[in-house]
Order: structure tokens, then C-alpha cells, then sequence
């Protein structure tokens, strides 16, 4: 029999047949990591049962993936599209939950757009719906006035830093 060149096939399968020895070496291969319930939906493009799935979690670090992952596959306008009272409430909950959250304000801020874009003229007819409206408003109401808080006193800090400045610079001159 010739020897197995890398033309031939046999060549390929040199070594398949053996089995290893009582003192070889064995390498574990490491168990496939099987993909979460939201990831097989994201790869089936069923972008509103990844959303679903990812808001029955409960947990913001999913949520906050899948609707990034939504965002940038430019899918989270149909995950969020002919949803109904009962599959919005979750969604608006996360959001009056955690908008104020730095971390997350930008893309929930983006979510909570699109929610109001869609279903602005569903205001009005469920009670549920209107609620969590309401939430969400108080929400991001209690960040704006936070955040000009911070800004005026952002604002006198600098100004008493800056009178301060000439008195520092005077001292330090011999």
C-alpha cells in the first residue's frame, strides 16, 4: 500500500480509528453552551417572543441586551408592533423601573419613544395601560427635576470655586 500523501483522502482520516492508551493524555472537550429560550428566537427573527421572553426574566441585564440587540438588528419597531394591553404592561414596567438608571436611561429613553410613538392612540382605553403611562410620566418628571437640581447646584459650585480662583492664585504668588 503506497503511503497517504495530502492528496489522497486517507490521508484525512490517518489516526481516527485509534484508540487512546492507558497512559495518553485525554483532553475533556467542554459541553456545548446551549443557547437561552430569547437567542433561538433572535436567530429565528421572532423578535416579539426574544422581547417577551427577555421581559419574563425579569432580569435588566437580558432585557437590556435583547432590546439593544432589537436596536441594532432594526427589529425593536416590530417587537413592539400589534402588542396587546397584557404584553405591553411587563415592557412598561422595566421601563418606569430602571429609565432613571444611567446605565440604561439612553436605550430605554429610545424604547419608551417608540412605546409612546405606537400606541399613542390606545391612550385612554385601558386602565392598566393608562396607569403605567402615568408611572412612567411621574418617572421621568422626578429625573428632570433631579437633574436641574444638580445643574443649579452644579452651577454654584462654580461660582463659588470661581471667586475662589483669584484668592488661590494670589496666595500661591511670592
Amino acid at each position: 500500500r503506497p503511503a497517504a500523501t495530502a492528496a489522497s483522502y486517507r490521508y484525512f482520516l490517518r489516526g481516527q480509528a485509534e484508540r487512546a492508551g492507558p497512559d495518553d493524555l485525554r483532553v475533556a472537550r467542554a459541553p456545548r453552551a446551549s443557547l437561552r429560550a430569547f437567542d433561538k428566537a433572535l436567530r429565528k427573527f421572532m423578535y416579539a417572543e426574544a422581547l417577551d421572553t427577555a421581559l419574563a426574566s425579569r432580569d435588566l441585564a437580558t432585557a437590556y441586551s435583547v432590546l439593544e440587540a432589537l436596536l441594532v438588528r432594526q427589529g425593536l419597531g416590530r417587537a413592539l408592533a400589534h402588542r396587546s394591553e397584557e404584553s405591553l404592561v411587563p415592557l412598561l414596567k422595566l421601563l418606569t423601573k430602571h429609565i432613571r438608571d444611567p446605565r440604561v436611561a439612553d436605550l430605554l429613553c429610545t424604547v419608551a419613544h417608540m412605546v409612546l410613538d405606537q400606541y399613542a392612540g390606545v391612550v385612554g382605553q385601558s386602565k392598566a395601560f393608562d396607569h403605567r403611562l402615568a408611572l412612567l410620566r411621574e418617572s421621568v418628571a422626578n429625573e428632570l427635576r433631579d437633574q436641574r437640581g444638580l445643574m443649579a447646584l452644579q452651577g454654584m459650585t462654580e461660582s463659588i470655586l470661581l471667586s475662589q480662583a483669584p484668592e488661590l492664585s494670589a496666595a500661591e504668588a511670592p
